[in-house]
C-alpha cells in the first residue's frame, strides 16, 4: 500500500497525476478495499483518483460520491438528434428517447448501429439492436415464461413502432385479449402505458419480436391493420397489410407503391425504400415485379442501403429486355460502384450508361454525363481507362443543351468545354451554373443531386463564398431527405476544407471517415485547394516537411489549373 501511495507521490511531483478506474463495480473485494485506502491517504499530494461504477463496492462507500444522473427529456432528445444520419419520424424519435431512460450511452450508441431501413420513420421490422445479446437473450426467457395472451399483448406493442395505446388496445380488442392482461404485462416491468406504450429497455422490443413465431407475426400485423384508420393513417395501415399478407396481391403492392411515393414526397427515402421493397415480394406479375424491384433499388441507392440496392438490382434484371430499363438498370450499378468505392472503375461505367440513355432518355443521359464527370474528376490522376477529357467529348457529341438549361446544364457544358477548348471557353458557363445554384430559393431534382459537384468546382474557382453557401445548403438538404449515400462525400468535402482554413474544431464535428485530404496555400489572398492524394509527387512530398508537400501540392495545382 506505502508503495503504490509513493509511486503516485513521486509521480505528482513532475506534475498532477489523474487515475481513472472505470467499471470499478468489477473489481474484486481486495482491489476495491486496497484502492479505497490509498484513494483516503491521498490529501496533500497532487494526486485524483476518480472511480466510475453502478454502485458504490465495498471499500470505495465511504468515498465522495457524484451521482450521475439520467438526462432529462429535452437533453436526451437533442443528444439523439445530434448523432441521427437522417430526419426520423417524430413518434418512432420519443419512443428512443423514452425507452433509453436518459442514458447518453445507448442514445449514441444505437442509431450507429442501425441501417436507414430500421431507421425508417418506423416503417421497418425490429431487429437486434448493437447491444450486449446476453440482454436480450434474458428478456426472451422472460417473454417465453409469460401467459400466451401477455405475449400476444407484448407483440402487438413490438410490432407497432407509435406507442399508441389507443391503437393497441382496438388491435388487442380484435385478437380477444382481456384488458386486465394490460395491468399484469405492467406489473411485469417490460411495459409501461404511462401515455404512450413504451417499454423498459430498447431491447425488450427486438428481443420479444425475434422470438416470436411467424405466424404470431402475422396475426399481430393483421390485428394491427385492422385497427388503424384508412383515413388519417394509410400508410400505416398499408406497411401492416402488407406484413400480415403471405401470397403475392398486386392490389397490396400497388398500394404500397402509392405509400411510397408519399413518403418520398415526404422526404422519407428510407421509408420509401421499405414500401418498394415490400411491394416487390408481394407483386406477382413479373413485369411489374421488375419495375418496382428498380424503384426500390433506385430508393435503396439513395437512402445509402447500397447492399440491399445491389440485391434488388438482380430482381430487376427479367425486365433487362426493354432497353429503357436495361439503361437505368446499368445506371444504377455504375452509381453504386461510385458510391460504394468512389475508385476509377466507375467513370467507364457511368460513360456507356450515359450512351445507352441518349436514345431513351436525353435528359438523364446529360445528368449522366455529369455523374462521369463528377466520377473522373474525383478520381483525377488516379483515373485508369477513360478520364474526364473522355467524358467531355462525349458530352459535347451527345444529345445537346435542353432550351430552357438548368444549373447543371450549365455546369456540364462549361466543364467539358473546359477539358476540350480551354478555362476561356468553359469559365463563363462554369461561373454562370455557379450563380444559378446559389440565387435558387428551391432545388429540384437533378440539380439538387449535384450541389457536391458544384461546391467542389467553386473551389477550382477560387470562389469560396460559393463553395460555402452550396456546400452548407447540399449538407441540410441531405441530412433533410436522408439521402445518405452522397453523405460521406459531402462531409468529407467540407471537413477537408476547414481543416486547411485552420478551423481544425469545425473540420473534426463534420467529419466522418474522410477518404482524401486537402492541401492549401494562399496565393494572392485567395485560398486554392488540390488533392494531395492526387499528386504524382505524392510519395516523395510524405517523406518531407508538411511545408515541403503544401509547396509540392501548390506547384502541381498551378501547372494544371492556371489562375482564371
Amino acid at each position: 500500500m506505502r508503495s503504490q501511495c509513493g509511486l503516485m507521490a513521486e509521480d505528482s511531483g513532475e506534475q498532477p497525476v489523474l487515475a481513472i478506474i472505470d467499471d470499478a463495480q468489477w473489481l474484486d473485494r481486495a482491489s476495491a478495499r486496497a484502492l479505497g485506502l490509498v484513494a483516503r491517504r491521498l490529501l496533500a499530494e497532487r494526486v485524483v483518483l476518480v472511480f466510475a461504477t453502478r454502485e458504490a463496492a465495498n471499500g470505495l462507500a465511504r468515498l465522495p460520491q457524484l451521482a450521475v444522473e439520467p438526462l432529462g427529456h429535452r437533453d436526451a432528445r437533442a443528444l439523439l438528434e445530434s448523432v441521427l444520419p437522417a430526419r426520423l419520424d417524430d413518434s418512432v424519435l420519443e419512443r428512443i428517447v423514452v425507452e433509453t431512460g436518459g442514458n447518453p450511452l445507448a442514445l449514441l450508441e444505437l442509431p450507429r448501429g442501425l441501417s436507414p431501413a430500421q431507421l425508417a420513420g418506423g416503417f421497418g421490422l425490429p431487429a437486434a439492436l448493437p447491444l450486449a445479446n446476453g440482454i436480450e437473450g434474458s428478456f426472451r426467457r422472460r417473454f417465453a415464461n409469460l401467459p400466451a395472451d401477455a405475449r400476444r399483448l407484448l407483440l402487438l406493442a413490438a410490432a407497432e413502432p407509435l406507442g399508441d395505446p389507443a391503437l393497441l388496445g382496438r388491435a388487442a380488442k380484435h385478437l380477444g385479449i382481456p384488458e386486465a392482461t394490460a395491468d399484469a404485462v405492467e406489473s411485469e416491468g417490460l411495459l409501461t402505458f404511462n401515455g404512450a406504450v413504451t417499454f423498459r429497455h430498447p431491447l425488450v422490443r427486438s428481443a420479444i419480436y425475434g422470438a416470436a413465431e411467424p405466424t404470431e407475426r402475422l396475426e399481430a400485423h393483421r390485428a394491427l391493420a385492422e385497427a388503424t384508420d384508412p383515413e388519417t393513417d394509410p400508410d400505416r395501415r398499408a406497411w401492416h397489410r402488407a406484413q400480415g399478407a403471405l401470397l403475392p396481391d398486386e392490389e397490396l403492392a400497388a398500394e404500397l407503391e402509392h405509400s411510397a411515393a408519399r413518403a418520398q414526397a415526404r422526404g422519407g427515402l428510407a421509408a420509401a425504400a421499405a414500401f418498394l421493397a415490400r411491394a416487390v415480394e408481394l407483386s406477382p406479375d413479373p413485369s411489374h415485379r421488375a419495375r418496382r424491384a428498380l424503384a426500390a433499388a433506385q430508393t435503396k441507392f439513395q437512402s445509402g442501403a447500397l447492399e440491399d440496392a445491389l440485391d434488388l438490382s438482380h430482381a430487376a434484371e427479367p425486365g433487362a429486355a426493354d432497353r429503357a430499363v436495361s439503361a437505368h438498370l446499368h445506371l444504377l450499378r455504375a452509381q453504386i460502384a461510385f458510391a460504394a468505392r468512389r475508385g476509377s472503375d466507375a467513370t467507364p461505367l457511368l460513360l456507356e450508361a450515359a450512351r445507352q440513355l441518349e436514345l431513351v432518355d436525353p435528359l438523364l443521359a446529360r445528368a449522366t454525363y455529369l455523374e462521369a464527370l463528377s466520377a473522373a474528376t474525383f478520381a483525377g490522376r488516379l483515373a485508369r481507362g477513360q478520364g474526364a477529357v473522355d467524358v467531355a467529348r462525349a458530352t459535347l457529341a451527345g444529345p445537346p443543351m435542353p432550351e430552357s438549361p438548368r444549373a447543371s446544364d450549365f455546369l456540364l457544358q462549361g466543364m467539358s468545354l473546359r477539358l476540350i477548348e480551354g478555362y476561356a471557353a468553359g469559365a463563363p458557363l462554369i461561373k454562370r451554373a455557379l450563380n444559378e445554384f446559389q440565387k435558387a430559393e428551391v432545388i429540384y431534382g437533378e440539380d439538387a443531386r449535384w450541389l457536391w459537384f458544384a461546391s467542389s468546382i467553386a473551389l477550382y474557382m477560387w470562389d469560396d463564398v460559393a463553395w460555402k453557401a452550396l456546400s452548407t445548403r447540399h449538407l441540410e438538404m441531405v441530412r433533410e431527405t436522408g439521402e445518405l449515400s452522397i453523405l460521406p462525400l459531402v462531409l468529407t468535402n467540407r471537413s477537408s476544407v476547414y481543416a486547411f482554413l485552420g478551423q481544425l474544431r469545425t473540420a473534426r464535428s463534420r467529419s466522418i471517415r474522410p477518404t482524401h485530404h486537402r492541401c492549401c496555400s494562399r496565393r494572392r489572398g485567395r485560398v486554392l485547394f488540390v488533392d494531395s492524394n492526387r499528386s504524382p509527387r505524392r510519395g516523395r512530398a510524405r517523406r518531407g516537411t508538411r511545408l515541403d508537400r503544401c509547396r509540392v501540392s501548390q506547384r502541381d495545382a498551378l501547372q494544371r489549373s492556371p489562375p482564371l
